[in-house]
């Protein structure tokens, strides 16, 4: 079944949905491969990012807390762009050239994501008025119907950092400096 482009199994895997992504990635990436030498780098940094990126980056949070080893085929895909975009030989490390595109690997992206949106819900309280408006009550009635783990972790005033600290040890160290 496949919902917002996502392709869902019945055990919620995703397995079907990274191999999706993986082989829709990998014709694009032979694709820019061929005309590689014909593009500067930036030129090329644009076209990996619009094509291969860009699907990776897709309702990727549905794959947090999802193993490891289901996102290693967007891992290679990734660092196979990594090797496009930089010309490198595939003997290269794949970790210094995702730092040296200032590319996150799959995980921290997904984590990364899932970062921003909980900045972004906890900040706006939309998530807050949607529920009320929904259940027909008041803000002050919706408190005392929400458990506390809704509405105590995170308050409206929360900077970014503060989310984000939350989520840092699952980032690299480098990226929250």
């Amino acid at each position: 079944m496949k919902v917002l482009n996502v392709v869902l199994d019945r055990r919620l895997t995703f397995h079907k949905h990274v191999s999706v992504v993986a082989g829709a990635c990998s014709y694009h990436a032979q694709a820019i491969c061929h005309i590689r030498h014909l593009l500067s780098m930036e030129l090329a940094q644009t076209f990996v990012c619009s094509q291969i990126l860009s699907q990776i980056d897709y309702c990727n949070i549905v794959l947090h807390g999802t193993p490891v080893s289901t996102n290693q085929k967007l891992l290679q895909i990734q660092n196979s762009a990594a090797w496009i975009v930089l010309q490198a030989s595939r003997r290269s490390y794949a970790k210094l050239l995702l730092q040296q595109l200032h590319w996150l690997p799959v995980q921290q992206r997904i984590t990364y994501e899932l970062a921003v949106r909980t900045y972004k819900v906890n900040s706006s309280q939309l998530w807050f008025t949607y529920i009320a408006e929904s259940w027909n009550v008041s803000a002050a009635e919706l408190y005392v119907h929400l458990p506390p783990c809704c509405w105590s972790n995170h308050s409206p005033g929360q900077t970014f950092p503060d989310v984000l600290s939350g989520f840092q040890h699952c980032l690299p160290g480098n990226c929250c400096h």
